[in-house]
């Protein structure tokens, strides 16, 4: 019995840690840009792909709006995370 919970246990956890390098590995994911921004559809803000299409070239721009809070709710996140997930969003098409 004891070794069929260990068992168990040690299974969720490496469910757990697989989940959350694939978030990590998803910049987009692991900033919570999801909880606003769907990929084709508008959210509470634009889908990506529409914010991608607007913002191309202006990955500085973009990044320091979404730091400092300036026309985007603002994410208490380092610059480096942030900057990923403004990348990211660049990269859709």
């Amino acid at each position: 019995m004891k070794t069929r919970t260990l068992a168990l246990i040690a299974a969720c956890a490496g469910l757990l840690l697989a989940a959350g390098a694939n978030a990590a590995d998803d910049p987009l994911k692991a900033g919570t840009c999801t909880n606003c921004h769907d990929m084709d559809k508008k959210k509470v803000g634009p889908s990506l792909k529409d914010a991608s299409a607007k913002n191309q070239g202006k990955s500085a721009e973009l990044t320091a709006k979404i730091k400092d809070g300036k026309g985007h709710p603002k994410v208490n996140k380092p610059e480096a995370d942030i900057k990923a997930a403004v990348d990211a969003t660049l990269a859709v098409k």
